[in-house]
């Protein structure tokens, strides 16, 4: 028979929340049903580029587990010709080099995660940055010395604290990654997202249809927050497979405080 497959993200001690809802054939059952639940760590995209669906949640997932209120978000440009792909990378390597040995100055520890683009009007190359806080912006701002650099602090959206209205900024459409090659990187400090997949009866066949049937009366929030109580819903899509017709969803959501 067919089973639904919770596949959970988590940062920062469960408190953000990315969940994965499908449904399995059965076919595929028998390889692949769970005898109980496995906790790991996420699996980081070999290639990190923000027009896959997984890369721009793993993305998502390392924004809120290692950033918050307080720290920066940068917008680095280029005053003269724009470099091509390879020398933008020399330069925003540089650039973090000399932003490690401040961070280090000052004894805080050095952090980062980045993005670069092609303008989708421009087609100038450019950088998004996040760093830590606790440093003048300014002293950050003179460290780049190719163009305009503008720090400013990380800003919270409706749910309180999490940043996937600026992690949507910086990703984009799909569209737009698709045509300019949006990619991301980041410091090896970072704290990686928590992973369980867990094959149950919490979120059977009939729940996930449920929550996929409830968007037509604007109702998944309610049927969400049902299934995760505690949890406030952030985001979701939900829909039915057009091949399989089977049901499926993705959730983000919150810790209540």
């Amino acid at each position: 028979m067919k089973f639904t497959r919770e596949r959970m993200y988590s940062v920062r001690s469960e408190d953000y929340i990315e969940v994965n809802l499908c449904v399995y054939s059965d076919e595929q059952e028998k390889a692949a049903k769970l005898k109980r639940a496995k906790r790991s760590k996420a699996t980081e995209p070999k290639v990190k580029k923000l027009n896959d669906e997984y890369s721009r949640q793993y993305a998502r997932l390392l924004l809120n587990g290692n950033f918050g209120v307080g720290d920066y978000q940068m917008w680095l440009s280029y005053d003269e010709e724009p470099p091509d792909r390879r020398n933008a990378k020399r330069h925003f390597g540089n650039f973090i080099k000399r932003l490690a040995r401040l961070y280090r100055k000052y004894d805080i520890e050095f952090k980062w995660f980045g993005v670069t683009e092609h303008g989708a009007v421009s087609g100038r190359i450019h950088h998004h940055l996040v760093i830590p806080g606790g440093i003048d912006r300014n002293m950050i701002e003179e460290l780049w010395g190719n163009g305009i650099a503008n720090c400013k602090r990380l800003q919270k959206n409706q749910s309180g604290k999490w940043l996937n209205d600026f992690a949507r900024y910086i990703m984009k459409s799909q569209e737009n990654a698709e045509k300019s090659e949006r990619v991301f990187s980041h410091s090896q400090n970072l704290v990686k997202p928590d992973v369980r997949v867990c094959d149950n009866d919490r979120i059977n066949r009939r729940r996930l249809r449920q929550l996929v049937e409830a968007k037509r009366n604007d109702e998944v929030k309610k049927a969400a927050e049902q299934i995760y109580k505690g949890y406030q819903l952030i985001d979701a899509r939900v829909d039915f497979n057009s091949v399989t017709g089977l049901p499926f969803a993705h959730v983000i959501m919150a810790r209540r405080e």
